[in-house]
């Protein structure tokens, strides 16, 4: 990795302030942070994730070559009130077209990296749809897609996601069809549990077709979507399900599989 470069620069902050950033230049990233130090290794950090979704999702093209701004607020309420306008809720925003992502720093390092791992997944997996269709990508297969990202394969059975996920009870899934026509802001925004819930099953949803079988399936799963072939049409043409209920009842076996005492064992819970 070539050296890094460290300059100062002045952005519009926010409501028409401006405000004093310090910027950081690495291979693939150019990190604009409120502090005047960035935590300590992060643009080694970033560049290992930049080479882990490159290998992990290198079936995607990767779009521009330009480097990624990566934006990083002192805190939540400076995230809040900046320029690019988040829910207030939120960890982090991207945006593909401006390749831009914005963040706040975290007081855990991992769950850190694991928000920035997640934004520049949703940069790069809407960026190529976007080459493909005028339609965004679905929600529960974009939002899983960034959530599986989070992690590194070999470090996922430690991942929050992936213990929420085992612990998920099966009676209380949604059907996959409805789950497929959900968008949890618009559809689920006052109902926290049905979110989480929603959330949860996107992830291990996107996981078994990317994890459990062949990524080049998954990327074709994720061409015919963007191409406009009907979900179930997909379903039967990649993975031979004929059906939403066949891919449910198998994904539901595959689930029921995992153990989640066994799960809290190896997080040390």
């Amino acid at each position: 990795m070539g050296a890094m470069l460290a300059l100062s620069c002045l952005v519009a902050g926010g409501a028409g302030a401006a405000v004093s950033w310090n910027s950081t230049l690495t291979p693939h990233f150019e990190i604009f942070h409120q502090n005047a130090f960035l935590p300590t290794g992060l643009p080694l950090e970033v560049e290992d994730i930049h080479e882990r979704l490159r290998m992990d999702m290198g079936y995607f093209p990767q779009g521009p070559a330009e480097r990624i701004n990566l934006y990083l607020y002192k805190d939540r309420q400076s995230y809040a009130e900046g320029r690019f306008a988040p829910p207030p809720w939120s960890n982090g925003i991207s945006f593909y077209s401006r390749r831009v992502v914005a963040v706040y720093d975290q007081p855990s390092e991992k769950k850190l990296l694991a928000v920035i791992a997640h934004e520049t997944t949703h940069l790069l997996f809407e960026s190529w749809w976007a080459e493909g269709s005028r339609q965004n990508p679905p929600d529960w297969l974009n939002e899983g897609l960034a959530m599986v990202e989070e992690a590194p394969p070999e470090q996922i059975g430690h991942s929050d996601w992936y213990e929420a996920m085992a612990a998920l009870p099966k009676s209380d899934t949604l059907d996959l069809k409805r789950l497929m026509s959900l968008s949890p802001t618009a559809d689920l925004h006052d109902r926290r549990a049905r979110v989480s819930a929603w959330y949860v099953q996107s992830y291990s949803l996107v996981y078994f077709l990317l994890r459990k079988h062949s990524p080049l399936q998954f990327k074709s799963l994720c061409k015919d979507l963007r191409d406009g072939v009907e979900v179930e049409k997909a379903l039967w043409l990649v993975y031979h399900y004929r059906s939403y209920r066949q891919l449910q009842e198998a994904w539901l076996a595959w689930l029921s599989g995992l153990n989640p005492r066994r799960v809290a064992g190896a997080l040390g819970g």
